[in-house]
C-alpha cells in the first residue's frame, strides 16, 4: 500500500505546475492518504537555497504550505497553517545540500489521518531528520482557484519558456536569477537572525511594564499592581480583608479586585468610610467607630422628663427624673413636691420629705433632732435633743436626750436614774462598773456596739436592697485606740461587698505576711472583690490604703487625710443606686458636712445587704440607723454624667 501511496503521489507531483487540477488533487490527497511524499532533484549553487514546495493563498499571500531549504545552516524548513489557523514551523537537519551537486529531497508527512503529524526528511535515500507530534494541517480552501502552487522548478520553466529569449539571453537571466535568489536567501537568513523584542507583544500581566534583558527569557516584569501579589508575568488579587482585618466589624470587609471596601459602621456606631490598595495600607489604616451618644445627639430618645443611658452601640430608657412620676408608656409628669407646696410646714433646722406614697413630711436636718416641725440640737446626733422640745404630737424625739455626748438612740436606762446607760458607768445601779463579756451588743437594729478589739469584723442585716438611702451614727466611745470605723453596703458574700472604712492615724499593719499594708487616716470607699475569701489576705487588703490585685479597690479617699475624733460622733449619709452604678457619700459632724465622695460610678455589685464595719478598735457605738428604699436616680447623676462625656470628647 505504501507503494501504491508512493506512486500517486508522483502523479500528483507531476500536475501541479500549472493547473487547478493540480491543486485540487493535492487537497484531496491530503484530505483521504495517511502519507504523503514530496520528491525533488534539484542541484543548487553554494549557500544557495529556496523554497522546493508552497501552496499559498492568491489575495493575502497567506501560507498554507512551504517547504524551502535553508543552505546557510543546514535546514529543511517546513512551515504550515495548524488547524487553529495559527502558523507552525518545524526545522529538519540536513546535510549540505547547496554543493553544486545533483540532490535528492524526500519529505515524508505522515499521521494526515491521525492525532498527530509527522515529519521525515530523507537525504540521497538516507533519513536525515524527522519530527513527531506535530498539530495537525489546515484543510486547503474549497475553492481551487484561490489557491498558487510555486516552486523553483516552475520559476526556471517560466523562463525557458519565453517566446523571443535565445539561448545566451537565457542563460544570463538564469544566472542573474540565481544570484538574485542567492541574495534573496541571505537577506532573508540575516532577517530571522535578527533578535526580534521580547516585550512587544508584552509578555507581562496587564498594565505591568516590560523590561528586555540578556538573562532568560530575555525580559524582565515590573511589580504588580498595587493590591495584586505575584512575579510580575502572573498576578492575583490579595486578599486584604483575611490577611489584615481593616474594618471595624471583620464580617464588614469587601475584598475587590485590587483592593478593598468597608462596609459603614454598624447601627449606633459612626466614622469615616475607608478603602484602599494593598495589605500594607490595610495594616496601617483601619476602620475607626464611634459609639453614638444618643441621649444627646437624639432630643426625644426617651419620653420628656426620663433618664437616658447611652450604651455601646444603642441606649435606653430608664425611669422618670427626680421630680417626676410615671413611664415611659404614660410619660413622666411632675411630682408632688416641697416645692409645689404653697407654706414649708418644717423647722428652720429641717427639710421636706416626699413619703413613697406621696405624703408630705418633715425630718431634722443632721446635728439636729425633734419630729421635724420642732428641731433642736442633738450633740451626739443620736436622733434626740439635748433638751426637750414643745411638740404638739408628743413625739420620743422631742424627748431630751439621756445622753447627750455618746450615742444612746434606744434611750435605754436600766436603773432608770434618769442616766442613759451608754453614759453610765453603772448601768444596772448595784454599785459595780459595768463590764461587757459581749463582743456586740445589737439593739432593736437601731443601735450597735462593738465592745472589744478584733480582727475584720461585720454586723450584717438580714434583707438585700436594689436602690437604697441608708445613714447613721457612729461614735468612738475611747481614747485608747486608732483603728478603723465604718459601715458596709451592697453586701453580697464575705468576700464581695463595698465598705466605706476611716482610719485615725497612718500606720503600717504589724503582721507583713503575706504582704505589707499600710493604712493612711482619711474616709475611704472600697469595693471587695476577693478572690481567696476570708484570711489573711482579704485582711491584709481592707488594712492597706489602695487598690489590692483580685482582692480590694479603692474606689475615694478623702483628700484632706484627716482622721476621726475620739469621742465624737459623726453621721453618714449614703445613696447608692446599682442600676447605673450611682454612689455618693456624704459625712457630718454636728451639722457640718466634713467630707463628701461626691459621685462616684461602679458596678462591682448590683444590691446587697447592709451593715457596719470594724477593724481593730473597741467602743464603737452605731446608732440611730435607718435606711430607704429608693431607685430614684438623684440629679447629679446627669450632671456627673455630662461632665465626664465632655471629658472624653476634650
Amino acid at each position: 500500500s505504501q507503494r501504491a501511496h508512493r506512486n500517486k503521489m508522483y502523479r500528483v507531483i507531476t500536475l501541479f505546475l500549472y493547473t487547478v487540477a493540480a491543486v485540487e488533487k493535492i487537497s484531496l490527497a491530503l484530505k483521504t492518504l495517511s502519507d504523503v511524499y514530496v520528491m525533488s532533484s534539484f542541484r543548487l549553487p553554494p549557500k544557495l537555497g529556496g523554497v522546493l514546495l508552497g501552496l499559498y493563498n492568491k489575495q493575502d499571500n497567506k501560507k498554507y504550505l512551504e517547504v524551502a531549504i535553508m543552505s546557510k545552516i543546514n535546514k529543511v524548513l517546513v512551515r504550515y497553517v495548524r488547524e487553529d489557523g495559527k502558523l507552525h514551523t518545524v526545522n529538519l537537519q540536513s546535510p549540505n545540500l547547496a554543493d553544486g551537486r545533483s540532490q535528492s529531497v524526500i519529505l515524508r508527512v505522515g499521521g494526515l489521518r491521525r492525532e498527530y503529524l509527522s515529519l521525515e526528511l530523507y537525504v540521497n535515500c538516507r533519513l536525515a531528520d524527522s519530527a513527531q507530534r506535530l498539530p495537525l494541517l489546515v484543510s486547503l480552501p474549497r475553492d481551487a482557484e484561490l489557491v498558487e502552487i510555486r516552486n523553483g522548478h516552475k520559476a526556471y520553466t517560466r523562463i525557458y519558456l519565453l517566446p523571443f529569449c535565445t539561448g545566451d539571453h537565457t542563460k544570463a537571466l538564469i544566472g542573474q536569477l540565481i544570484i538574485f535568489n542567492q541574495i534573496l536567501g541571505e537577506l532573508r537568513e540575516d532577517i530571522r537572525e535578527q533578535p526580534r523584542s521580547r516585550c512587544q507583544p508584552n509578555p507581562c500581566f496587564n498594565g505591568v511594564g516590560c523590561m528586555e534583558t540578556f538573562d532568560f527569557p530575555g525580559y524582565r516584569c515590573g511589580p504588580c499592581p498595587e493590591g495584586m501579589i505575584g512575579n510580575g508575568t502572573h498576578c492575583q488579587d490579595i486578599d486584604e480583608c483575611s490577611e489584615a482585618q481593616p474594618c471595624y466589624t471583620p464580617g464588614a470587609c469587601v475584598n475587590t479586585a485590587k483592593g478593598f471596601t468597608c462596609e459603614p459602621c454598624p447601627p449606633g456606631f459612626w466614622g469615616p468610610p475607608l478603602s484602599g490598595f494593598g495589605v500594607e495600607y490595610a495594616k496601617s489604616h483601619r476602620q475607626e467607630c464611634s459609639d453614638i451618644d444618643e441621649c444627646l445627639d437624639l432630643a426625644n430618645a426617651c419620653t420628656p422628663n426620663s433618664i437616658c443611658i447611652n450604651t455601646i452601640g444603642s441606649y435606653r430608657c430608664g425611669q422618670c427624673k427626680v421630680g417626676y412620676v410615671g413611664n415611659q408608656t404614660a410619660g413622666c409628669s411632675p411630682r408632688k413636691s416641697c416645692a409645689t407646696l404653697s407654706f414649708n410646714p418644717c423647722d428652720t433646722n429641717a427639710h421636706c420629705v416626699i413619703q413613697r406614697n406621696g405624703d408630705v413630711t418633715c425630718a431634722c436636718n443632721v446635728g439636729w433632732a425633734g419630729n421635724g416641725h420642732t428641731c433642736g440640737k442633738d450633740t451626739d446626733i443620736d436622733g434626740y435633743p439635748d433638751r426637750s422640745l414643745p411638740c404638739m404630737d408628743n413625739d420620743k424625739h422631742c424627748k431630751q436626750d439621756n445622753c447627750i455626748f455618746t450615742p444612746n438612740s434606744g434611750q435605754e436606762d436600766a436603773d432608770n436614774d434618769g442616766i442613759g446607760d451608754q453614759c453610765d458607768e453603772d448601768a444596772d445601779g448595784d454599785g459595780i462598773k459595768n463590764v461587757e463579756v459581749c463582743l456586740w451588743t445589737i439593739r432593736a437594729g437601731m443601735e450597735i456596739v462593738q465592745t472589744m478589739n478584733s480582727d475584720p469584723g461585720l454586723a450584717v442585716g438580714y434583707t438585700a436592697f436594689n436602690g437604697v438611702d441608708f445613714e447613721g451614727t457612729f461614735h468612738v466611745n475611747t481614747v485608747t485606740d486608732d483603728d478603723y470605723a465604718g459601715f458596709i453596703f451592697g453586701y453580697q458574700d464575705s468576700s464581695s461587698f463595698y465598705v466605706v472604712m476611716w482610719k485615725q492615724t497612718e500606720q503600717t499593719y504589724w503582721q507583713s505576711i503575706p504582704f505589707r499594708a499600710m493604712a493612711e487616716p482619711g474616709l475611704q470607699l472600697k469595693a471587695v472583690k476577693s478572690r481567696t475569701g476570708p484570711g489573711e489576705f482579704l485582711r491584709n487588703a481592707l488594712w492597706h490604703t489602695g487598690d489590692t490585685d483580685g482582692e480590694v479597690k479603692l474606689l475615694w479617699k478623702d483628700p484632706r487625710n484627716v482622721g476621726w475624733q475620739d469621742k465624737t460622733s459623726y453621721r453618714w449619709q449614703l445613696s447608692h443606686r446599682p442600676q447605673v452604678g450611682y454612689i455618693r457619700v456624704k459625712l457630718y459632724e454636728g451639722t457640718e458636712m466634713v467630707a463628701d465622695s461626691n459621685v462616684v460610678i461602679d458596678t462591682s455589685m448590683r444590691g446587697g445587704r447592709l451593715g457596719v464595719f470594724c477593724f481593730s478598735q473597741e467602743n464603737i457605738i452605731w446608732s440611730n440607723l435607718r435606711y430607704r428604699c429608693n431607685d430614684t436616680v438623684p440629679e447629679d447623676f446627669s450632671t456627673h454624667r455630662k461632665q465626664v462625656l465632655m471629658h472624653i470628647k476634650v
